[in-house]
């Protein structure tokens, strides 16, 4: 099991120069939450998605490095559809070439990601669109110790900053230790649904003001 001797720096990550940082992300993404969709796309998917989401003005990346290497990250979104959409403007080249044999062999896989697109207009249908936790993730031997909180707080510094005040925040039902995370820190329960066909998630509601205490120790990487 792998100590920290410290506490971890934070770093919000505003370019690809770090290929590193941004690798490890996908990494501990596609290692942390193997039964959610998107690790399923590939690693190097995963890499082009932390890519755009460092670098989109619609969203925040932070990470938590330890000596050098990241042991866990938050991305976050101001509008999930205006990301969405800034993405898939940027890498709609990419994504067709690296996705095309996937798709090819896993057709369900299609639908699953017209599913993922879909749902950030089926919420604004029904309420105002509110900024969101896109992905949210510790390495597993270091749960517990605190990174998750420092992280949470740091990204909801970071929304609050920027004026937003509600945030929504959807995971799995059956991710126990995501749940009791979000509950630990105060959000509330507001709904469930399924993004996916059969797949119950359940939706958090938090207010950034009730955050982000953590502002000195984050940095900017740009």
């Amino acid at each position: 099991m792998r100590t920290v001797i410290k506490t971890p720096s934070l770093q919000r990550i505003r370019t690809t120069d770090n290929g590193k940082w941004i690798a490890q992300i996908a990494m501990i993404h596609q290692t942390e939450i193997r039964g959610g969709f998107l690790p399923t796309l590939g690693s190097s998917f995963l890499r082009q998605l932390y890519e755009g989401i460092a670098t989109s003005p619609e969203t925040v990346l932070i990470a938590a490095v330890d000596d050098g290497d990241v042991i866990g990250f938050i991305a976050g979104a101001f509008s999930t559809t205006a990301f969405y959409k800034d993405f898939t403007r940027r890498y709609w080249a990419k994504l067709a070439l690296g996705l095309f044999g996937h798709f090819a062999t896993h057709p369900t896989a299609i639908f699953r990601c017209v599913e993922t697109l879909r749902y950030p207009a089926r919420v604004r249908s029904t309420s105002v669109e509110k900024a969101a936790i896109l992905n949210f993730c510790v390495s597993s031997d270091l749960q517990g110790r605190g990174v998750g909180r420092l992280l949470f707080d740091a990204m909801m510094n970071e929304l609050k900053t920027a004026g937003v005040n509600g945030v929504r925040i959807v995971t799995g039902a059956d991710q126990r230790s995501a749940v009791a995370f979000y509950e630990h820190v105060g959000a509330r329960k507001s709904a469930e649904t399924e993004i996916h066909r059969h797949v119950k998630s359940i939706v958090f509601e938090y207010d950034a003001a009730c955050g982000g205490q953590m502002t000195d120790q984050l940095r900017s990487v740009s």
